[in-house]
């Protein structure tokens, strides 16, 4: 097990370039250390108090990450090289947050162990420490194994051991052909989401118009319900010039069946009041998965299944539909009146493809 002291003669940072980070963590590191220490960095004066990243470089390459502030664990992050090539990683818990002290010294948390095969990545051991002084901490060891084709990188298998499992679990954490079916088959690759501002941004429209129609669900003949309308114009989600650009999202809470329509399918007048009235929001990119668990409204990136993958394909051509959003069970987030509640607490899946519309409940 590495000491402190060992690494800290090994990553010695006398000289080194020093940069600072709002964001900057060292899970994003793990994923791609070299396109997360390129980032964009920021003075010293423009990060906040209470969290931010110090990283310190030499010859472009990160030799120690530092966590500092209130907001996050204060912790550091000692990387081991061999040339170009990375080949450890150890973080250790060094002080408070929120003004509990964590640890009375610095306590190693987790190692990253990197294999290679001809210069090209094999492995990724993750071994993280049992610590009875942070909540959540437990002895875990996790395998990221890379296989390659000829065209690159195919799959990452992603294996977990620890004390609470009795056996390994096992799946698949990168899969080529599906990624490369998510960018041709999502209007953004990297997921859009609601922020707490409610400035309107011209994207989401939760408000009736008088111009929009509704029409009769196909298997209980009630009309479906208008939650929301999505503008892919707003900021040109899609690469392509879909046949329609704004959608309104229909749904029946009465059987709360999948539905599929087109515009000149629409009808009937909506009527009853809009589930929330004169909101809008405005939306950022993020893929911190945080954030994206927590979000009431996500628009592109890859689908949140509950269940079991469930593309729906178009109508006309047979081909996969276009992905365009999730929205998720929020009742806190309606009026008194309606509550906004997709089965049991589930969500409510949007695609689009040759002017039809299909919205896809599922719940656990």
């Amino acid at each position: 097990m590495q000491n402190i002291s060992d690494l800290q003669k090994k990553c010695i940072i006398d000289d080194c370039k020093i940069k600072y980070y709002k964001n900057l963590n060292f899970i994003d590191v793990f994923e791609n250390i070299y396109s997360a220490t390129k980032k964009k960095s920021t003075a010293f004066s423009n990060v906040e108090e209470s969290g931010y990243s110090i990283g310190y470089f030499r010859d472009d390459r990160l030799i120690r990450l530092d966590n500092v502030g209130d907001a996050i664990i204060p912790n550091e992050t000692y990387f081991i090289w061999n040339g170009a090539i990375l080949v450890e990683a150890h973080t250790y818990y060094t002080g408070f947050k929120y003004g509990k002290r964590i640890t009375n010294k610095p306590t190693l948390h987790a190692s990253f162990y990197y294999e290679y095969e001809n210069s090209m990545l094999k492995q990724i051991t993750w071994l993280s420490y049992e610590d009875k002084t942070y909540y959540y901490s437990d002895a875990m060891r996790i395998l990221y194994t890379y296989e390659y084709d000829k065209k690159g990188l195919l799959f990452i298998h992603k294996t977990i051991q620890g004390k609470n499992w009795t056996e390994p679990i096992t799946c698949i954490e990168f899969d080529r052909n599906k990624e490369n079916f998510l960018k041709h088959y999502t209007v953004s690759k990297i997921a859009l989401i609601n922020t707490d501002s409610k400035t309107n941004d011209g994207l989401v429209d939760f408000n009736n118009r008088d111009d929009f129609k509704t029409k009769k669900c196909f298997q209980c003949e009630s009309s479906l319900t208008y939650i929301l309308s999505i503008d892919l114009e707003a900021k040109k989600l899609h690469r392509k010039v879909l046949p329609i650009s704004k959608i309104p999202v229909l749904h029946c809470f009465e059987c709360g069946c999948e539905q599929h329509y087109s515009m000149d399918e629409l009808n009937t007048a909506i009527s009853g009041r809009s589930y929330m009235e004169n909101t809008a929001y405005r939306f950022i990119k993020t893929a911190v998965e945080d954030r994206l668990a927590n979000a009431f409204i996500v628009i592109g990136g890859k689908p949140d299944w509950i269940q079991d993958d469930a593309y729906p394909f178009c109508r006309l051509c047979g081909k996969p539909m276009i992905y365009i959003m999730e929205i998720k069970s929020w009742e806190e987030r309606t009026n008194t009146e309606y509550h906004l509640m997709f089965g049991d607490e589930g969500s409510l899946f949007v695609f689009t493809c040759c002017g039809y519309i299909c919205t896809l409940p599922q719940s656990s």
